[in-house]
C-alpha cells in the first residue's frame, strides 16, 4: 500500500467521495448525504483513503452504545486491488473497539460477491436477506455481522 494514508474525512474530501459513489454505485449517496453524516460526529464516523494526497476510497460508519454499522465503503475503481478497503476496514475495527462497540452489522448487495468475500474475510457471517432491498436493479440485501472483542 505505497503511498496509502487513512484520514478523518473532511468538506475537502465530499467532491471527489460523491464522484467515486457514483462510480461504484447504481443509486449512489449525494454529497449532502456525506455532509450530513460529517455533522454529526457523535453517532457517524468517515474515514478518507488518500494516494499522493487524492482521495481513492472512503468508509463511512455509525455508532451508538455497543452497536456499530458500516454503512458505506468503496475504493476508486481505478485502486481496486491495493488493499485500500483492508485499510479502510482496520481503521473501522480499531475506531469501533475504541467506542467500545461490541456488534457491528453491513448490508450488501446478492451479487456483490467480491464485497461479501472481503466481509467474510474480516469475520462477518450472514445473518438475514433482506428481500428486494436494492434497488436499480431490484435485488435481495444480506445482512451481516461481526461480533467486536469487548476491550475494558
Amino acid at each position: 500500500m505505497n503511498n496509502i494514508i487513512i484520514v478523518p474525512t473532511t468538506d475537502a474530501h465530499l467532491d471527489t467521495i460523491a464522484e467515486i459513489e457514483a462510480k461504484c454505485f447504481t443509486t449512489p449517496w449525494s454529497r449532502q448525504s456525506f455532509a450530513e453524516g460529517l455533522a454529526n460526529t457523535d453517532i457517524y464516523t468517515n474515514f478518507t483513503a488518500l494516494k499522493d494526497n487524492t482521495v481513492v476510497g472512503y468508509i463511512c460508519l455509525f455508532h451508538l452504545f455497543e452497536e456499530g454499522e458500516l454503512l458505506n465503503v468503496a475504493v476508486s475503481p481505478q485502486h481496486r486491488q491495493q488493499g485500500i478497503a483492508q485499510a479502510l476496514l482496520d481503521k473501522a475495527f480499531e475506531l469501533m473497539k475504541d467506542r467500545k462497540v461490541t456488534r457491528m452489522t453491513l448490508e450488501v448487495r446478492t451479487s456483490n460477491i467480491s464485497a461479501q468475500s472481503l466481509y467474510t474475510k474480516n469475520g462477518f457471517h450472514p445473518i438475514a436477506i433482506r428481500k428486494n432491498y436494492y434497488t436499480s436493479p431490484t435485488e435481495d440485501g444480506i445482512v451481516m455481522e461481526k461480533s467486536l472483542e469487548r476491550t475494558v
